[in-house]
């Protein structure tokens, strides 16, 4: 019983992390200090210049109620809160034939052939480069929607049959950081929902 209650409550809790319309382990879109997830916060030295990965995890298509094993482009926004830095440029994109017709750190990108999904279920998108002018004072960097985005309210996946699905921000809502140099962000769960309950059978 006593297993069965707290297997309850900590689904309970999970849920409070989720945006309204879905579970937000799925198809989630965070930023990190590296390609394996290890932070989403960093210490950054004044006038560095500091690489950020762009990581999609448990891209899901609920539709067909599968896992999606290729993505075929991507739509997001970074807005960067702060005075103390800057983007640099565009991001470097992990795949090598990439179109990317966004403006104003806008990003709506389509992949030459499709780039695929890790055995882990996550794959790096991207890797942009942050300026910090100001080792005392915080950044953070916030995701959005792409303007124009193909689903109005939410970032975007296309999957290698050109179906669109929702994406959300790791921080579970956009008004949330999802990294921060010199400063912290909220930590989140990157396990899907199979895999919670699985803990507890």
């Amino acid at each position: 019983m006593k297993k069965l209650l707290f297997a309850v409550t900590a689904l309970a809790a999970l849920s409070l992390l989720a945006p309204s319309t879905g579970f937000a382990a799925y198809n989630q879109l965070g930023c990190y200090t590296d390609d394996d997830m290890t932070a989403a916060s960093a210490t950054a030295a004044a006038n560095s210049q500091n690489d950020v990965y762009v990581v999609l995890s448990n891209p899901y298509n609920h539709d067909t109620d599968t896992d999606i094993l290729a993505i075929g482009g991507i739509e997001f926004k970074f807005v960067l809160g702060g005075a103390s830095a800057m983007l640099l440029g565009n991001p470097a994109w992990t795949h090598d034939s990439v179109i990317d017709i966004g403006t104003d750190d806008s990003h709506i990108a389509g992949f030459g052939t499709p780039l695929l999904v890790g055995d882990g279920g996550f794959v790096t998108v991207c890797i942009q480069n942050v300026m910090v002018f100001d080792a005392s004072s915080a950044a953070y960097l916030y995701l959005a929607p792409a303007l124009p985005a193909s689903i109005p309210g939410v970032m975007v996946l296309l999957d290698s049959d050109e179906g669109l699905h929702s994406i959300y921000p790791s921080s579970g809502d956009f008004a949330n950081p999802v990294f921060a140099l010199n400063g912290t962000v909220t930590a989140t769960d990157h396990v899907r929902m199979d895999q919670i309950k699985a803990m507890y059978r």
